[in-house]
């Protein structure tokens, strides 16, 4: 199953060994990362639980960085924003991927390269996506993605010069979380039809076992923004779907369920 959108950036960069706000460097280029604890917004109060968590954050670190390097090696004008899992509080150790969302408006030759060997020094999954400044800076309903590289489950994928109307939710988490200096204005309503399209593929589909989970707490990060044009992570989702009567379990009635309350 191809995964969805809504996870969530924030930004960072690395200073003196500390997380702070910083840019430039001798290439010119801008890293904005973000720094959040493996069990921020998950409860790990177990020793081994935690001392799990700390070396999968560890490890995810390390990819990372390296990911972040080949980007602002071929791409000197790069501006990297840390997407997803981590961004918003819900990275899992095992579980979690590597989500970038890189602006720039240099040639992206050697990019798949320097990325494929970034991975082979670090394996872990990943989804990389270079979209253009202006592209960023002037949201449409389907942005031109430059370059898409990701990494899942068994095999790497490609993508060059296409047109992906599920940018538009990263440009929206972006700005929610501080990036409206290099994001423009994205209409609520174009993320609620991304929502809409991916329920109903999901509906479509059928009982997925293995992404029952996937797709539970995504339907509630469509409900959730859909009622109270929120951001948040799959915990706070499942929170806060609870909270209003929702039952949320990973059998097949109860996704089918959550996938109804979250279009309706």
């Amino acid at each position: 199953m191809k995964k969805a959108r809504f996870g969530g950036p924030s930004s960072f960069s690395e200073k003196n060994g500390h997380w702070g706000v910083s840019a430039g460097g001798s290439t010119g280029s801008r890293v904005h990362r973000v720094s959040a604890s493996p069990c921020q917004g998950v409860k790990c109060s177990r020793s081994k639980k935690a001392h799990a968590s700390h070396l999968g954050a560890l490890l995810f670190g390390m990819l990372l960085d390296r990911l972040t390097a080949a980007c602002t090696s071929v791409l000197p004008d790069a501006t990297v924003i840390v997407t997803g899992s981590l961004a918003l509080g819900d990275y899992q150790p095992g579980k979690s991927d590597v989500d970038l969302l890189v602006l720039s408006d240099a040639p992206t030759d050697g990019l798949v390269e320097a990325v494929e060997q970034a991975w082979s020094q670090e394996p872990g999954e990943f989804d990389l996506r270079v979209v253009r400044y202006a592209v960023a800076a002037r949201p449409r309903r389907r942005p031109h993605l430059a370059l898409g590289i990701s990494r899942y489950r068994d095999r790497f994928e490609v993508e060059r010069d296409t047109e992906e109307a599920e940018l538009v939710v990263e440009f929206s988490v972006c700005r929610q979380l501080g990036r409206s200096d290099v994001i423009g204005p994205v209409p609520d309503k174009w993320v609620d039809e991304v929502g809409a399209a991916v329920l109903t593929s999901w509906k479509t589909v059928g009982d997925d076992a293995p992404d029952r989970e996937l797709m539970a707490l995504t339907a509630c990060r469509i409900w959730r923004f859909r009622e109270e044009r929120v951001h948040c992570s799959k915990p706070a989702a499942a929170q806060w779907a609870r909270e209003r009567g929702a039952r949320v379990a990973y059998d097949d009635a109860a996704v089918r369920t959550l996938l109804d309350r979250a279009s309706s």
